[in-house]
């Protein structure tokens, strides 16, 4: 669970979470620098 926390990227979920996992790191960790190009990873991946 924490290598999931700490690199999405390196943890072994199904690569379609990625963009979703990555997304919820960036607004938890650093909200104002979520961009649009952000969410439309996540719409992008389903």
């Amino acid at each position: 669970m924490e290598r999931l926390i700490e690199n999405p990227e390196l943890s072994s979920v199904e690569e379609k979470l990625l963009p979703l996992l990555v997304y919820v790191k960036k607004l938890t960790l650093t909200p104002g620098k979520i961009t649009a190009a952000d969410a439309e990873a996540v719409y992008a991946a389903g």
